[in-house]
């Protein structure tokens, strides 16, 4: 049994058509001398040597019949629809037309009356038929692009040849293209235009952060090397424009907005970095120490002056507020006090004698 079989070489108008020619006449096998499509599929089925459900699953048969469905068809119980020979046509391994297979369909419906056309779902076996067409076009196109790698002197001379012949098909074509795909191709613009525009922004503002961190990072070397510079000269224009700085400062002062602004970065600020801040503050107050002290004793005579008089009354608020046991810790103080004062005056002159002498005694017996 002569298969047909499948050529590697692409399907393309630049192929030599002379070969093309003599392998479909050598390809014809005894297969389209089979009188019907119960014969031609019964020979099909023999020729993979497998069993009936597995040639089924394997030629997708079972998507649409079952064994005993198809043990019906090849006893002639049913004829076929447009679709479903389509799909027979497309999966066959050897070569008969549609035409031919559709002639065998017609004359089988006039020769069986009491055959049925077999029941099978349209769209399943439209699907169906999109897939092969898919993995067809697929392997065509993977085809052609082998045989460009291979031969890729040859394919340009062809594709140069077939431009040269067919100038004004192309160009009509082209037209024709344009015409009927307007909606489509400025969509496609705008999409692009869009996809351009996004990509151009995108690279802008990377510019633009990369710019700003070269920047930083100069004006922090910069800064490193020249500190004592920066610093001399920042404090003689502090010194030379000192009224026009402390102008600016009570400005901005009296802007609230500015000095809600400012107090709202301050927090945002020392919330960031609490724990480095006070870090840093309590370092600088371990080493600055004693003066951190004088500077709190100051502030403290300071603000005790200014506030005396609140100090004042919220002593007398809290005493009036805790009088009774206020009271309660003076008796005891006095009491303290008094018993302290007699000890000292009265009962230790009388005591302390006789406890020495105890304690002499007692070292007298231990001896």
């Amino acid at each position: 049994m002569d298969i047909k079989t499948e050529s590697e070489l692409a399907d393309n108008q630049q192929v030599d058509k002379d070969e093309n020619l003599s392998k479909q006449f050598l390809n014809i096998s005894y297969y389209t001398l089979l009188e019907d499509i119960p014969e031609i599929l019964s020979e099909w089925w023999s020729l993979t040597k497998k069993d009936l459900h597995t040639f089924l699953e394997d030629e997708g048969f079972s998507a649409f019949i079952d064994d005993n469905t198809f043990v019906d068809v090849l006893t002639r119980k049913y004829y076929f629809s447009k679709n479903f020979l389509l799909f027979i046509r497309e999966k066959i391994p050897y070569n008969v037309s549609l035409e031919k297979l559709y002639r065998h369909n017609k004359n089988f419906i006039k020769e069986n009356i009491a055959a049925e056309e077999l029941k099978t779902d349209d769209n399943l076996v439209i699907t169906q038929l999109k897939e092969i067409y898919r993995q067809k076009k697929e392997k065509r196109i993977k085809s052609i692009e082998n045989w460009h790698q291979e031969h890729p002197q040859s394919a340009a001379n062809a594709a140069a040849r077939y431009r040269m012949t067919h100038k004004e098909e192309i160009k009509e074509r082209k037209r024709k293209y344009r015409e009927t795909h307007k909606e489509e191709i400025r969509a496609y613009k705008e999409s692009r235009r869009e996809k351009e525009n996004e990509q151009q922004r995108l690279r802008y503002h990377a510019d633009i952060e990369k710019s700003r961190a070269q920047g930083a990072k100069y004006h922090k070397a910069f800064y490193q090397n020249h500190r004592t510079e920066i610093l001399e000269k920042q404090a003689q224009y502090r010194l030379e424009h000192r009224e026009e700085i402390n102008e600016r400062a009570r400005k901005r002062m009296e802007d609230e907005e500015y000095h809600s602004k400012a107090r709202e970065q301050e927090r945002a600020r020392y919330k960031k970095n609490s724990k480095e801040i006070q870090e840093k503050r309590r370092q600088q107050r371990l080493q600055n120490l004693e003066q951190a002290k004088s500077q709190e004793r100051k502030y403290g005579k300071v603000y005790r002056t200014k506030h005396r008089e609140e100090i004042n009354a919220r002593n007398r608020a809290s005493y009036q507020e805790n009088l009774l046991e206020n009271r309660k810790i003076n008796a005891e103080k006095q009491k303290k006090y008094r018993n302290k004062k007699r000890f000292q005056t009265e009962t230790g002159k009388m005591i302390m004698p006789l406890l020495n002498a105890l304690i002499f005694s007692k070292r007298e017996h231990t001896d």
